[in-house]
Parts: structure tokens; sequence; C-alpha cells
């Protein structure tokens, strides 16, 4: 029997039989055809996931399933089967775990399907107020164990209908509308839970515990309304009645507000290996006598809080498996980790101790030179000085991301001198000069690349052609010379680029003529010519060509050419003439800079609509500059990494506005 199915996209094959045991469809249509599937005698798991699916055949519908005596998971979400399809379910005595993600067809529909009394998971996210087909799920069998109710509008009157379900062990009621003084001692009653996930609800209290909660280990409370306005002492009450729940191997705070002092109780919960406690306003104290007992964290989230306390960082260092250490924008937090005479135990994932004081006077953390499995490093804006020593490359195979801004480092760039795995490298807002140096070339993973705002001197470096996954540059206002290589634009996937103040007076069109680019920042060169036909054509979002010496009409075609753009800034050069109408083509138009040119005529009416909510991509207003304006250093988000970009503040007839570049 032929096995080449088993190579198909969504198939998958049992290693020993090489039959069919898993199936992921994606068909799209409006009827499907149950009979197809029950050749497939070792089935176990069948998704029909977003499929749009509204009818079946034959007409009893997953009844015919009942012959796959080996079908334990069904996954429906996303499509629109009727009560009478629901109900057919029932007849599925092996499923063990069912999934109706975002079906949004009626309480009835759900009462009807929940008769499968064998189940052990069921997924009901985002279907609205469902509450009332709780009767149904609480009926069922003592088997179920794992109940998805995220993303449905639900209150806190759906608690005790949740308590009958006693064999429950994980229950996720993420994103409702649950509020008020959270019941701890009505939800301890299921004491068979594991794990609980409230986030994004609208809880604003904790009511105390009345019996130790032994069978929770997971609990998530993030993002709700706790802002810990009820202190005793300086503690906050909200955290001491959470002590009671012994056993907690992971605890999520974040995003609530609370204020006051981490509770000495919590140094009793010496099985927590996850904390995040991030985005509070927890302080003054660090919590070292409370962490020094918690020897088992592998995760600690302490970031945006209020700690002003001086913590050394050994207070760490017998965490065997501590893999990430994030205590970064506690502004009044000084973090001792140089002469501490002993030896990390950990290997590190990440760092991140950004908007800290950092080993006053300010010096790089010489136990990181140690950690080898390091992946992600962020020594942003601690006031680091001296020259970057070569360990920090040395021996860290799995590097991927540095972060080195804002700080008062000098000296020449150094880069490994062996091929790197390092995506992302921020060195900006520093003192760095010198040549950008030919070892450059051997992070030939890199990504994302920020040396702006340096004294770099020297040419464009040649080793970037080999640079071939480079997808944002920001080289602006150094003394770098020269201008780009035709190898680089050539091989180049650039979608970001910044070379303002860069101090060169041409370039290669194959680098602006990038169907891929988005952001093209040259302003403040000296750059001669009419408007550069190259740029035509392509995704751009963002162009800045300001404060150059750039000539003539500005062209009508550019407005239906970049009908992408939500930015553009051409001040400070001489185009002149009128602007065309042509210009009400750029729907997505939030930003427009003229100002400093020798343009006449009337303003297009059309811009009295620019960054309408009818037309706009971006939140915000609009702002139009025709008089002075400043630019900032801000913030461009694109994928996954975050782009500076100009901050643009405009003053008209004396009144200041301003547009952050963030989407």
């Amino acid at each position: 029997m032929s096995t080449e199915c088993c190579s198909w996209d969504g198939v998958h094959c049992s290693p020993a039989t090489k039959h069919v045991n898993r199936l992921h469809l994606y068909s799209y249509g409006y009827t499907v055809n149950i009979s197809l599937f029950l050749p497939f005698g070792e089935l176990r798991s069948l998704t029909l996931l977003d499929n749009h699916f509204d009818n079946c055949i034959p007409s009893d519908c997953f009844e015919s399933l009942a012959k796959l005596n080996n079908l334990e998971y069904l996954d429906l979400s996303g499509n629109n089967f009727d009560s009478k399809a629901l109900s057919s379910l029932a007849a599925l005595s092996s499923l063990k775990a069912l999934s109706l993600r975002y079906f949004w067809v009626g309480t009835e529909s759900f009462i009807n399907g929940m008769c499968i009394y064998g189940l052990v998971c069921i997924n009901l996210a985002i279907n609205g107020d469902i509450s009332s087909a709780c009767q149904a799920w609480s009926n069922m069998s003592r088997l179920l164990e794992n109940l998805n109710l995220a993303w449905n509008s639900l209150n806190e009157r759906i608690i005790p209908c949740l308590i009958k379900v006693s064999s429950l062990k994980i229950l996720d009621l993420s994103e409702n509308k649950i509020g008020g003084n959270f019941s701890l001692k009505e939800i301890c009653k299921l004491n068979n839970l594991v794990e609980l996930n409230l986030y994004g609800n609208k809880l604003n209290g904790v009511s105390p515990l009345m019996v130790d909660w032994t069978s929770l280990k997971r609990l998530y409370i993030n993002s709700n309304e706790l802002n810990g306005t009820s202190l005793e002492g300086n503690n906050c009450l909200i955290l001491q009645r959470l002590c009671k729940i012994k056993n907690l191997e992971e605890l999520d705070v974040s995003y609530n507000d609370i204020k006051g002092n981490i509770p000495m109780c919590f140094g009793h919960l010496s099985s927590l290996r996850y904390i995040d406690i991030s985005y509070n306003q927890f302080g003054t104290h660090f919590p070292s006598s409370v962490i020094k007992n918690l020897t088992m964290l592998k995760y600690v989230y302490f970031s945006d809080n209020n700690f002003e306390d001086i913590l050394f960082i050994d207070l760490f260092f017998n965490n065997t498996d501590l893999k990430t250490l994030d205590l970064s924008n506690n502004y009044k937090l000084e973090i001792k980790t140089q002469h501490l005479g002993m030896v990390p135990s950990f290997q590190l994932n990440e760092i991140i101790l950004s908007n800290c004081i950092l080993n006053k006077p300010s010096s790089f953390p010489t136990f990181l030179s140690n950690q080898y499995m390091i992946d992600h490093i962020d020594l942003s804006s601690v006031n680091l000085k001296g020259t970057i020593p070569l360990w920090l490359f040395e021996n860290k195979t799995k590097l991927s991301s540095l972060n080195l801004r804002n700080n008062l480092l000098n000296g020449q760039l150094i880069f490994p001198s062996q091929k790197s795995n390092i995506t992302y490298l921020a060195m900006s807002h520093n003192s760095l000069k010198g040549d950008i140096p030919s070892s450059f070339g051997n992070l030939n993973q890199l990504i994302f690349l920020d040396l702006s705002f340096n004294n770099l001197t020297g040419p464009f470096p040649s080793c970037m052609r080999n640079l071939s996954y480079l997808r944002a540059i920001n080289l602006r206002e150094n003394k770098l010379e020269g201008n780009l290589t035709y190898e680089f634009c050539h091989s180049s996937n650039i979608e970001y680029l910044d070379l303002s103040k860069y101090n060169f007076s041409d370039w290669v069109s194959s680098c602006i003529n990038k169907s891929n680019l988005e952001y093209l920042n040259i302003n403040g060169n000296s750059l001669t010519g009419p408007f550069p036909s190259a740029i035509l054509g392509n995704s751009l979002v963002a162009l800045d060509i300001g404060n150059n010496n750039f000539v003539g009409n500005i062209p009508n075609k550019i407005w239906a050419s970049l009908k992408n753009l939500e930015i553009i800034s051409l001040k400070g050069n001489y185009f002149e003439g009128v602007l065309s109408r042509e210009i009400c083509k750029v729907k997505y138009l939030r930003v427009l800079d003229l100002s400093q040119n020798k343009l006449h005529g009337n303003i297009p009416s059309c811009l009295h609509y620019m960054g309408s909510k009818e037309s706009s991509r971006l939140r915000g207003d609009f702002f139009i500059g025709f008089a002075h304006s400043e630019k900032r250093d801000g913030l461009y988000n694109l994928h996954s990494f975050t782009y500076e970009f100009e901050y643009i503040e405009f003053s008209t007839k004396g009144r200041s506005d301003s547009y952050q570049g963030t989407s």
C-alpha cells in the first residue's frame, strides 16, 4: 500500500503501521462529506478548523464517525454547524477532546452538543455569552478535566455553576467580564484544579482563602484591576491572600497597578518557578529576603515597578534553573554585579536590565562572560562606560539579540571573529568611533541593525553585502562617508533604511527601488537633482527626503505610485510649483510636511479629511506641516522588531503638535 500521502500537508501517519492517524484539512466550503473519513480506521485526530462548513452528509452527520473507534480529538472550530449536527456528536463515545472555538451558533446548540459523556477536554472559547449552557457541561461525566471558556463575555455569576464540575484540573476564564472581589473561597472548592487563568477580566480584589488550596499550581490574574489600594502595613493585601496557595509553581499578576511591598509570606511559596509582577507599582524595597527562599525560580519578571533598593545580583546565584531575569525599567533600582566572590550556578537564556542603575559607577556585568547559553542581552540605558568587551561575544553561540542602546560607550566597534547567530544588534546613542570593522561580516544572520547617533567614520562597509537577511538598517547621524555599494543594494531585502545625516551625495538606485521597502529616511544629506524617480512604485509607508537640495516640481505620478504612504516629509528642499490634487489618491496619509520649499497655489481641499477614521490604518490624529517643523527620535514598529524613526513635531502658529509613528 502506498504511503505517499503521509508526506502531504495536514496528513500524519503512524510510524509503526504507516496508516493515517491525524488529519488537518483545509477545504473552505459549505458541506463536508463525513463518509470520506471512514476508511481511516486508525484515525485519532481530525481537525476541520476554519472551513466555514454549515452542513454535512450523510444526514446523521457526525454520528457516522462513531465507527472510528480510535477517534479521540475533534476540532470543529470556525464552522457553522447547526444544533442538529452538534447533537450527533453524542454518538462519539471514544472522543476525549472537542474544540468548538468561535462557533457562534447559540446557547441551545451548545446544550445539545454537550451530551458526550466521555470528554476530558472542551474548548468553547470566543462564542459570546454561553453562560446558560453551563448546566450542560456541569452535568457531564466526572472525566472533564480541561475547560476553556475564554473570550465569552461571562461574568462572576458563572462561578457557582463551574464549581459543580469537580473533576476540573485546567480552567481558562481569560478575557471575560468577571469583576468585583473575586471569591477564592468559592473557586477553591474545585479541589482538583491545577491551573486557573483569569487574565484580562475586571477583578478589583481577591477574597481571603478559608483553607489551604493545595491542588492549584498555576494562577494567572494579570491585566485585571487589582490596584492594591487596601494595604496591611506596607504590604499588599491582595498578594497576602495568595500565600495559602502553597504549591504554586507559576504566578502572574502583571499589569494590575498593584501598590505596596511584596509580603514576606511569599517566601513560603518555595515551589515557584515562574513569577511575573511586572507593570505594577511595587516598591520601594526590593524583596531580597523573599527571593532568597525561592530557589526554584526559573523565570523572573519584575520590570516596570518602583523598586529603589540596592540589589546584589548574587541573590539569584543559587537558582540553578534560572533562565530569564527581567528587572528593567526600575529607574531607581541599583544593581550590583561586580566583585561578588561567587560564580552563578545558572545558565541564563535572557537578561534584561535596561533603565536600571548598573554597577555604580557603571560597568559591564562580568558574570555574563560565563553565560554560554544566553540568547538575549538588554543592557540599554544603564550608563555603561568604557569599551565593548570581546567576551560579550565569545563562546555565546546562541546569542541572537544584543541591545546596548543609550549608554556612554566609547572606543571602536567590536564584533566576533567567527560566524555569529546574532539577528538583532542595537548600539545607538553612544560615542563609538572609528571604521566599521570587516569582522562585521561575520554577523551573517543579522536582521536588524541600529548604529545611529555615534561617531563612526570611514566608508560604507563592503562586508555588508554578505548580510542577505538584513531587513532594517539605521546608520543616521554618524560621520560615515561614501555611498552604498552596488553589491549590497543588489543583494539586500531591506524594509527599513535610515541614512539621515549620513553625509553622502548619491546612492545606488537599486537600494531605493525595492518592492519591500517600507521606510526610507535620507533626510539631511547633500542630495541634488529632481525628485528621485527610483523611489516610485515601491511599498513605502514612511518617506523622508527633507533637508536636501532637490529641485523642480513634485511629480504628479508619485501620489498614485506611492499609494501606501502614511508619512511623507519633503521639507527644506527647493521644490516649486503647485501641489496637485493627485495627492487625494493617497488615502492613508497621516503626516505631510512640505514646509520650507517654494510651493505656491491652493492646498487641495481633500486634505481636510486626511487621517479620517474611514481612511486611516493607524490610530491617532493627523498633522500637516506647512511651517517650521522639528524632528525627534521615536518608534516605528515593523513586523517583530521595533525600528526607530522620526518623531515629527510640528509648530504652527504657536501651537506644537506631534506624531509618533507607531502602528
